[in-house]
């Protein structure tokens, strides 16, 4: 081996240079960025559009974390993540939370648990305010698939913080109430006073709502519906100050216990109503004058042919009452709500994940594809068109079809300068004041507790409450 040893060495010197001048030098493994994406819901997460961004990119990977389930010490997944955030560990991609299955709820818990633990999303106007969410209107405005054209506007426009929008969705449910327009106008407002002075109208044995969701208490879900919708009127975060003890609130409460509780059966047992599946029923009730309004709300834009049929009229959503004279409806974001955070390690590649939630569905039918009204332009127009066109829908009445009627282009326009008009949405409440005011107004309801000692509780618990988190 010695005899050699010099002969090895000189092929060395030549050899070695050769080899880093030919480029055979082991390429260096590309550094990865992690994203990290805060799972906040129980199904929010696309696991198919994480497993294709994954396999398309080498340099950036998407890690989930789960943030729905209580930690080790009992402490809720989303209070963790917040105190995370609090100490500058803040993920870079956010879900805000998923509603999408609050309508397979127990009916039982319909009023209470869907309002507090589906929705489930983050301290949103918060988060934003203190610059932890980066404003997506610029992405979308640049971007060549999207673009402000793309998308319809009206319900990105109701989340929106001090002009920025922090969070997108594909679909809303519209929350509202109805009424045949001989009975309620032609408004989409109305206060207090008005919807009573409709109601005097009505026969003596006539309820202002029929208990169609079938819910344990209207009053509960009547209590619910204005807070989850109307939050901006009780709480402003800005100053801090709440406004339970104000004249708006008590007219909640008060309008909330005129609905059926839980031991008003009566008339309940008389007409029993399933879930919104016995048309028939609650269409037979509003003929006899004995329901003046439907608070279904809107899944579809073509539900309006539907209420058209059920009065026999052209049905108004004349919303909730509001004594500002703003619109009375608003809007709930369905499905998953996305935020990039300000201080993302990769903005463009998140973006790139975030933005699919803006691309038009590809199925062939996309008016049934959504969750609810698409906040996609194209699955929107979609929607528009289908109650144009299909003559031959129509609805089942004691065993006997009847078809309905679609709109005229007339009445789609009314219907959109109406959605257009919606100035609210529900990423704004706090799942802690509603429970707070569901347990004050309890004692009111059950007749135990003076509206006034419930609106002074409300008030001084709630004052308490926001001057912790400002």
């Amino acid at each position: 081996m010695k005899r050699y040893g010099w002969l090895l060495a000189l092929l060395a010197v030549f050899l070695l240079p050769a080899c880093t001048a030919g480029g055979q030098d082991p390429v260096p493994e590309p550094e990865v960025t992690t994203l990290i994406y805060a799972k906040v819901s129980n199904d929010g997460v696309d696991w198919e559009a994480v497993k294709k961004f994954n396999r398309t990119h080498e340099d950036v990977q998407i890690e989930v974390r789960n943030y729905s389930l209580l930690s080790e010490n009992g402490k809720h997944g989303i209070d963790l993540l917040m105190a995370e955030i609090a100490a500058g560990q803040v993920p870079d991609i956010i879900e805000l939370g998923s509603s999408e299955n609050t309508t397979q709820l127990p009916y039982e818990h319909l009023w209470k648990t869907a309002y507090h633990d589906q929705t489930c999303q983050l301290p949103y106007r918060q988060m934003a305010e203190k610059g932890y969410l980066e404003d997506l209107w610029p992405y979308i405005e640049n971007d060549p698939d999207i673009g402000r054209e793309g998308i319809v506007e009206a319900p990105l426009r109701t989340a929106e913080v001090n002009g920025g929008l922090y969070t997108v969705f594909d679909s809303v449910w519209l929350h509202t109430l109805l009424g045949a327009e001989s009975v309620v106008g032609k408004r989409t407002s109305w206060t207090l006073k008005e919807l009573q002075e409709a109601f005097s109208t009505m026969p003596e044995e006539a309820v202002i709502l029929d208990n169609v969701m079938n819910t344990p208490s209207m009053k509960y879900h009547m209590l619910s519906s204005y807070i989850y919708g109307f939050f901006d009127l009780f709480i402003d975060w800005e100053t801090g100050q709440c406004r339970f003890d104000s004249q708006q609130f008590r007219n909640v409460l008060e309008f909330s216990n005129s609905m059926p509780g839980s031991g008003e059966e009566g008339w309940r047992q008389e007409y029993p109503l399933g879930r919104a599946d016995d048309h028939g029923m609650f269409t037979e009730r509003v003929l006899r004058g004995q329901v003046m309004l439907s608070d279904q709300g809107y899944y579809k834009i073509y539900h309006q042919r539907d209420y058209n049929f059920e009065f026999r009229e052209n049905a108004m959503p004349v919303g909730y009452p509001i004594e500002d004279g703003s619109v009375g409806s608003y809007f709930e974001p369905l499905g998953i709500k996305l935020a990039m955070s300000s201080t993302c390690r990769d903005k463009e590649s998140a973006w790139e994940y975030i933005r699919q939630i803006l691309l038009p569905k590809k199925e062939q039918d996309i008016t049934f594809v959504y969750n609810g009204i698409p906040v996609v332009q194209k699955g929107y127009r979609e929607n528009i068109r289908h109650v144009k066109r299909a003559r031959d829908y129509g609805m089942t009445y004691n065993g006997e079809f009847f078809p309905v009627d679609v709109l005229s282009p007339k009445e789609c326009q009314e219907w959109e300068d109406y959605f257009n008009s919606i100035t609210r949405c529900t990423l704004f409440s706090d799942r802690n004041i509603l429970a707070l005011v569901e347990e004050e107004a309890g004692a009111y309801f059950a007749g135990d507790r003076t509206l006034d000692d419930t609106v002074e509780r409300i008030q001084r618990r709630a004052e308490l409450y926001v001057n912790e988190k400002m």
